[in-house]
């Protein structure tokens, strides 16, 4: 469930939370629905994030073992950094947050509160992937666009630098979000105990902020991605066919690519596929939001509705920011071959 759900005392009879049990009234999608749909949503995403967290420890492992003699190396591994936080967020907000877990009322600090504040660090985590695989994107297609000249704009330090840059943006944009927040003592309506509480008191500088670290990269670099990759796929498929056509007339041309580039770009191709699929379900709702600002959880008629969106969000994050290792065990052969020996003890003796 997404950071703005409420928790709290649940109704035994209903399995509802009591606080939003009471506003419930007038809502589109009942909550007795909307637990259903939740326990599917939550269980899912929990399962996905928690192999996420297995595989790219993994890619971290196998890109570090495989150095870092490449521009991709340096991409892909610190995309995997990237991707191993967003996933630990998003399990630790799904399982705590689900519908079967136990009352948190016990602790000094609601769990709802403990993911709002995690969030401050999480919404700039999705952009640092964003950018990461817009750079993918761009140098992929630079690759067949300046073939020549490609291995001259993206050198190692070049993309260390483009890497850091993006590094700095995002936590520089991020962190107005503390500065307009803080933790309060509050006592809680349900169980009348004094509990520590998260209390928004800059909703401006907070929204600017989510923006500038969340929103603004996401879309951009959706955009940038998607053209990139349908130009990738173009070219590819140009490509095969120029290789065909000559190696039935056995010739050869440097108008194909190599078997190396074409493989980057397969790679590159499908880890631009899985972050578009992966990143519109937030696309969307940012536009929704855009278009009709009363769409929100607190919503009285479709707040539901809403957190069930959000909620299919953070499972398409958590699907984003999981799978890479089939494309980089399918399209990487160094990446194949040090997996194999790592793991399977194949390979090197």
């Amino acid at each position: 469930m997404s950071v703005e759900e409420t928790t709290g005392a649940w109704d035994a009879a209903t399995g509802m939370p009591a606080e939003q049990q009471q506003g419930a009234v007038g809502q589109l999608l009942s909550y007795a629905d909307y637990v259903v749909i939740a326990v599917c949503t939550h269980s899912l995403g929990v399962l996905i994030s928690a192999f996420g967290l297995s595989s790219n420890m993994v890619n971290i492992l196998v890109f570090y073992k495989v150095g870092f003699a490449s521009t991709s190396s340096i991409s892909l591994f610190s995309l995997a950094i990237c991707d191993i936080f967003i996933v630990v967020f998003v399990l630790v907000t799904l399982l705590t947050s689900h519908p079967w877990f136990p009352s948190d009322d016990h602790m000094i600090i609601s769990m709802r509160d403990v993911s709002i504040v995690a969030s401050l660090v999480f919404f700039s985590l999705p952009g640092m992937g964003a950018w990461i695989t817009a750079i993918v994107a761009v140098e992929r297609s630079c690759c067949i666009a300046f073939p020549i000249k490609v291995k001259q704009i993206f050198t190692r330090k070049t993309i260390a630098i483009l890497i850091g840059g993006v590094v700095i943006y995002q936590i520089a944009s991020g962190l107005p979000q503390s500065f307009g927040t803080r933790l309060v003592w509050r006592v809680s309506p349900l169980t009348n105990r004094t509990r520590v509480a998260y209390q928004l008191e800059k909703p401006t500088m907070v929204f600017l902020s989510l923006v500038a670290t969340y929103s603004l990269p996401i879309t951009l670099c959706y955009f940038i991605v998607s053209v990139g990759t349908i130009f990738l796929i173009r070219k590819f498929k140009e490509s095969r066919k120029l290789q065909s056509l000559l190696s039935s007339r056995n010739s050869d041309s440097n108008k194909t690519l190599s078997a190396k580039d074409m493989r980057l770009i397969r790679s590159a191709i499908f880890i631009c596929t899985i972050f578009i699929i992966g990143s519109t379900p937030g696309i969307l709702a940012i536009f929704i939001q855009l278009v009709y600002p009363s769409m929100h959880v607190y919503n009285p008629v479709l707040g539901n509705i809403h957190q069930v969106w959000l909620d299919v969000g953070l499972v398409f994050q958590a699907l984003n920011s999981s799978v890479n290792i089939f494309v980089h065990l399918t399209t990487g052969s160094k990446f194949k071959s040090t997996f194999k020996e790592m793991f399977l003890n194949q390979g090197k003796k």
